[in-house]
């Protein structure tokens, strides 16, 4: 895969987020605040995927930029490749790690994930 322009958090991530994002060869992340703001960074390929590991998220800092990435042709997912259900009976939290991407290498990046 070539090499991706990461967005992450503004905290730093854990050992096994680490790993993850070295075998997936992406190098250091540039770390901002808000998920909207990162999410619109893809959608408008300033960066090129955006990898969210903590299951803190909350709908609502998704659901109004997904909208503007996907227009943009990219892709939001859990890692899975299933879309975030914004009608989920589970409260307001996202329950999974999900991915954000121009849409362009998705399901790879998916596959490389999985391995």
């Amino acid at each position: 895969m070539q090499e991706l322009g990461l967005v992450g958090s503004k905290y730093r991530p854990n050992e096994k987020e680490d790993a993850i994002l070295k075998a997936c060869g992406l190098g250091e992340p540039l770390r901002l605040g808000p998920t909207g703001l990162k999410i619109c960074l893809v959608a408008s390929s300033v960066k090129d995927v955006y990898i969210v590991f903590s299951p803190k998220q909350s709908l609502w800092d998704t659901c109004s930029s997904e909208i503007i990435l996907q227009e943009a042709g990219g892709e939001i997912t859990y890692f899975d490749g299933t879309k975030i259900d914004y009608r989920q009976s589970s409260g307001t939290k996202i329950p999974q790690a999900f991915i954000v991407s121009n849409g362009q290498f998705h399901k790879e990046f998916l596959a490389d994930i999985k391995n």
